[in-house]
């Protein structure tokens, strides 16, 4: 009798206990290197940084987190020429994968990360893209990109200002507009 009352015990133990290991999980959160634009010129690329964290929100120490590069297309290398990456997440729960490297081929593509600890695995893609143009804030991509676009506005003010006038451009020259442009610290405009 005692034998089964304290069988009854244990079962009535894993029963409640199993559902509650199943419920455990890992989390994977992109803390660096989500949408970046790598530049395939200088070979420069965003650090990649994930933080691994349990169903408790608390981070996972020693956890294997493994980050991979696509095959074909755009993509590129890790420091030791390889695909994949695979490193152990901190006591911070972050890991960080040696320097990424980007390929000459433009586009976006996606980098897989797996986390493993305990049994428990969880997945995450980060996203990104190589480019031949400077995304970098200051770049001279941007700043022609918008001094073309602030001429095309001066000179569309000059057209408009001639056809409100009804004289030709060939025959009167347009009265000046008093426009200035800023971009930043540059300023186009009428001089002073």
């Amino acid at each position: 009798m005692k034998a089964a009352a304290g069988a009854l015990a244990l079962l009535a133990w894993f029963a409640w206990e199993a559902p509650c290991a199943e419920i455990q999980t890992l989390n994977i959160t992109t803390l660096q290197g989500e949408g970046s634009f790598n530049d395939i010129r200088r070979k420069v690329a965003a650090e990649l940084v994930v933080e691994i964290r349990n169903e408790a929100e608390r981070p996972v120490a020693d956890a294997e987190v493994v980050f991979s590069a696509p095959y074909s297309g755009a993509g590129g290398l890790f420091a030791d020429g390889q695909r994949t990456c695979t490193v152990r997440s901190g006591s911070d729960g972050r890991a960080v994968a040696a320097r990424f490297r980007p390929n000459f081929v433009e586009g976006r593509f996606a980098i897989h990360v797996t986390a493993s600890y305990g049994g428990k695995t969880a997945n995450a893609v980060i996203w990104q893209s190589n480019t031949l143009a400077s995304q970098q804030k200051g770049g001279g991509y941007k700043k022609l990109l918008l001094l073309g676009l602030a001429g095309g506005g001066i000179a569309g003010g000059v057209v408009m200002a001639t056809s409100r006038t009804g004289t030709s451009a060939s025959t009167a020259a347009p009265a000046p507009i008093p426009t200035s442009v800023s971009i930043g610290t540059l300023t186009v405009g009428p001089p002073h």
